[in-house]
């Protein structure tokens, strides 16, 4: 999951999702794609919490050779995807840190932020809503 070393210092090249998604809230998975041609997916995970009914939301942040077909139930037809328009102001800028947090404090990691070297942000959370993320981004981080 960590692909910390993978992000660093790299810039990404285009940002997308489902093409029957719009906006930034209820994505079922993200893919990126960096200048130098490697590609990660974001996508939400469950976890089982011993002796809890429901398990723990959270993401997964992988580095993968080549993007999968997926579709949204099994034997189901393969998702179209578009690049988010919404985030194409973070092309081609480095990457300084990628941070991991668990801010529902139940063992999985359910928040991603991304910093870039001009001061851009990206944040991916696991959305309230079972099995989607959210999109937050900014120019400058406020201080």
């Amino acid at each position: 999951m960590e692909a910390t070393e993978e992000l660093s210092g790299k810039a990404i090249q285009s940002i997308s999702c489902p093409e029957s998604t719009s906006g930034l809230r209820q994505i079922p998975w993200l893919r990126l794609v960096l200048g130098n041609g490697a590609k990660f997916e974001i996508e939400p995970i469950e976890k089982a919490i011993k002796g809890e009914k429901y398990p723990a939301l959270g993401l997964k942040l992988e580095f993968v050779k080549a993007f999968s077909q997926i579709s949204e139930w099994p034997g189901g037809p393969a998702l179209k995807w578009r690049e988010m328009p919404e985030l194409r102001v973070l092309r081609n800028i480095p990457i300084n840190t990628v941070e991991y947090s668990d801010p529902a404090q139940e063992g999985i990691t359910s928040a991603i932020n991304i910093a870039f070297k001009t001061g851009a942000w990206l944040k991916v959370t696991h959305s309230s809503s079972p099995m989607a993320i959210d999109v937050e981004h900014g120019l400058a981080r406020n201080t």
